[in-house]
């Protein structure tokens, strides 16, 4: 097992959340820190926790979704995990932040803490694989490349885009109209028709929102119609596309992040255009929209730079790659 010494890990109590929040992670780690939701995520997480404790009745132990886990060195608090059951079967699971000090980045904290949730997942929560984007694992880690996420980002003022939206070069000729808001009855049809929406839609069996991978189940469906997430869906049947765009605010501007999955770049440009717009009329000033283009950079790219009013940026890039570490050797679960 990997360890370091005087290196412990232990649950993380509701105590140390302002030190989790303090742990200052090198930029290699954690790219576009400034807009992390870590804090929400703590937040959420202990008042699980809570609402569990309070129940007048026994919890059995399948209620707990989240488990977190501090890596600490004496008195100083070190490192951070947070392990998520997912799926209809919660025999999966997704590490959904992991960090460690950046004074001990390369010292094998990482590896030990993939390690002791590894341990934590077979023995306690029977989880056969996990779900991550962070490849510091400990020697002899079984894992498969699910696929690389690339995000492009644009900028540009939302006075403009109001406008210009509404005439995007090319538009005339994309199938727009058969891009609708997502409803219930969606998924009655996405569920209907599981495995050929499988194939329109999934990458290795996955589908991504938020900045998220889920497999596609009834389950996944309704847990991100009940987030405020935005959802866009096409009218094909069976249908071929799945979207999502999230809202934030950052110090500058309003950040927009899209996921489109879909294998048609006609249909990917118009939810594109659904989400910009929709974007556009609910805030005001500056906006960044971060479009994920996983099979088709140079379209998208080309396609976003064409629209009057938004400009490229940069240091909104970001590129993930997710794996899938298998802890055991059945392959049906997601």
């Amino acid at each position: 097992m990997a360890s370091v010494e005087a290196v412990t890990i232990r649950f993380a109590e509701y105590e140390d959340e302002e030190r989790i929040l303090k742990i200052k992670v090198h930029e290699d780690d954690m790219k576009n820190k400034e807009f992390d939701d870590l804090e929400d995520a703590l937040d959420d997480a202990f008042e699980e926790e809570e609402e569990l404790e309070d129940e007048e009745e026994e919890v059995a132990d399948d209620e707990t979704t989240t488990f977190m886990f501090v890596a600490e060195a004496e008195d100083e608090l070190i490192g951070f995990a947070m392990l998520s059951l997912t799926d209809e079967n919660a025999e999966a699971g997704l590490i959904s932040d992991i960090r460690v000090a950046e004074t001990w980045r390369d010292k094998n904290v990482y590896q030990m803490m993939y390690q002791h949730i590894f341990d934590f997942a077979k023995r306690e929560a029977e989880i056969k694989n996990i779900r991550t984007t962070v490849q510091k694992f400990p020697e002899g880690t079984t894992s498969e490349e699910i696929c690389k996420r690339v995000y492009i980002g644009f900028e540009g003022d939302v006075k403009v885009l109001r406008d210009t939206l509404l005439s995007v070069p090319g538009m005339e000729d994309l199938p727009l109209s058969s891009v609708v808001p997502y409803q219930q009855r969606h998924m009655r049809k996405i569920l209907h028709s599981h495995d050929k929406v499988g194939k329109n839609i999934l990458t290795n069996g996955y589908f991504f929102a938020d900045g998220d991978s889920y497999t596609l189940c009834k389950e996944n469906l309704a847990d991100l119609a009940e987030e405020e997430l935005n959802m866009f869906v096409d009218k094909n049947n069976p249908i071929k596309s799945l979207s999502f765009s999230s809202d934030f605010d950052s110090d500058r501007a309003a950040i927009c992040s899209i996921d489109v999955n879909c294998k048609d770049v006609e249909l990917i440009k118009c939810h594109v255009i659904k989400h910009m717009q929709r974007a556009c009329n609910e805030v005001d000033g500056q906006i960044v929209f971060m479009v994920s283009a996983t099979e088709f950079e140079d379209e998208i790219r080309a396609f976003c730079n064409g629209i009057e009013g938004l400009e490229e940026v940069e240091k909104y890039r970001e590129c993930d790659v997710w794996s899938k570490v298998v802890l055991s050797c059945d392959e049906d679960t997601g």
